[in-house]
Formats: C-alpha cells, sequence, structure tokens
C-alpha cells in the first residue's frame, strides 16, 4: 500500500500512532509532503526516523529548506527561522555534535523536491506547495501546464519562493495540469476544514496539524484505496 503524509511538524507521537492505526508494515510505503519538523518537540527524532527508514520517502518543505539554510550558514536569520516556527529546532540542534549536524545537512540537501507516481490510471504529483505563479508555466501542446519542467524552472528561478507559495489555492480555474498534484504546506483549516481537500486539480493534505491550538489534525491517506485517516 501506498501511504501519504504531510506536515506533521515535530510531532513525533501522533506521528508513531498514525503509522500503529493504520497497520504500517515494511511492505508499505510512506511518501511525506515535507514540514516533518518546527512547531512541534521532537523535529530531530522525526527526521532520524525518516532518514533510516527505507520505505519512507521525504520530500523537501519550506521548514526542511530553513535547517538546511541555517545549517549551512546562510542568508537565514535564526530571528526569521524562529519566527516561521523553528526555535525548538534551533534549541535541539545546540545539543548535538558536528557531525550529526553535517548527517542532516547532507539528507536535507539529498531530499527531492517532487515524486512522481504512476502505478495507478491517476498520474500522481507529490510536492510541497505545487505552483509557484510568479514563474512563467510550461504549456503542453494540449494548453495544459508540465507540471514536471515547471516545478523545476519555479525550484531554478528561487527555491525559497516555490517552497512557501501558496499560490496554487487561488490560481484561475481555467489552468488545467498534465498531472494530478496532491501538496501539503497551507493548512486546510484556513479554509474551515480540518479534513483532507480535494479537487479536480489538485489533493491538500495539510491539515493543520502544527496548529492543532486552532483544530488541525495530523492526517493520513492510501492511495490504494483512498481511506483517509485522522489523528
Amino acid at each position: 500500500m501506498i501511504y501519504l503524509m504531510g506536515d506533521i511538524h515535530g510531532d513525533y507521537k501522533r506521528f508513531q500512532k498514525m503509522l500503529r492505526k493504520i497497520k504500517f508494515s515494511n511492505d508499505d510505503k510512506l511518501y511525506i509532503l515535507g514540514d516533518i519538523i518546527d512547531r512541534g518537540i521532537e523535529n530531530l527524532e522525526m527526521l532520524k526516523y525518516c532518514m533510516n527508514s527505507s520505505n519512507i520517502a521525504l520530500i523537501k518543505g519550506n521548514h526542511e529548506y530553513f535547517m538546511q539554510l541555517y545549517l549551512e550558514d546562510s542568508n537565514l536569520s535564526t530571528s526569521n527561522w524562529s519566527k516561521w516556527g523553528g526555535q525548538n529546532t534551533i534549541d535541539e540542534l545546540k545539543n548535538i555534535s558536528t557531525e550529526e549536524k553535517e548527517m542532516f545537512l547532507n539528507y536535507l540537501r539529498s531530499l527531492p523536491y517532487y515524486i512522481e507516481i504512476d502505478e495507478f490510471d491517476i498520474k500522481y504529483t507529490l510536492t510541497h506547495t505545487g505552483y509557484d505563479a510568479d514563474v512563467e508555466p510550461i504549456i503542453n501542446e494540449d494548453g495544459k501546464v508540465e507540471i514536471k519542467q515547471t516545478i523545476e524552472k519555479s525550484i531554478k528561478n528561487s527555491e525559497f519562493n516555490y517552497l512557501v507559495s501558496s499560490d496554487i489555492h487561488y490560481i484561475p480555474a481555467g489552468i488545467k495540469f498534465d498531472r494530478y498534484l496532491i501538496v501539503g504546506h497551507h493548512p486546510t483549516i484556513k479554509y474551515g476544514e480540518n479534513k483532507i481537500m480535494k479537487n479536480k486539480r489538485y489533493m491538500n493534505i495539510d491539515c493543520g496539524n502544527g496548529f492543532r491550538e486552532d483544530g488541525g489534525k495530523l492526517s493520513c491517506i492510501c492511495l490504494d484505496t483512498k481511506q483517509e485517516w485522522y489523528i
């Protein structure tokens, strides 16, 4: 079975509870659509679990990118990352060795921005945000956006802008994609929902686990059966 989760935000205990709830086994595959860290209290535990699990694939989200920039001593200030929910992760990083930091950095650098799944009748593209409207899309002959090339163009233009974009939720209805997108990043509770939202172009599986004080939940969906779980 193929399972999807997103935006766990350092909530390792509920993540493990969800794995038990879906009866996740070595024969299954789990794709996580980014943002497994920040806001929660077990951020490095989440990272280590994903790193060491051969049947779990993590896609880079903006919070993984923030941590990467921090470890690279790049242009992301500590105060900005803290403001965006990273303070607990920053505190955890202060207590680990240089070797461990390098291990995490190499892992974060290696994360993909999207993964394509072609096992089903519907061709899926899994990614964190989906679309950056400030970048001119690549259009196929049938008038649909060629989503793989468009994502790659967006990343080349600005990795930061792509990973923080919420544009997919506001683009005109006339824009069509050549594949069905599954995204996270923008909590469905901002639309008054605490469940997975679906339409003809994309599915949003971020149900606001990083904002549980506002009614958010951790969600999971099985692509084989379309069954959904919430904690």
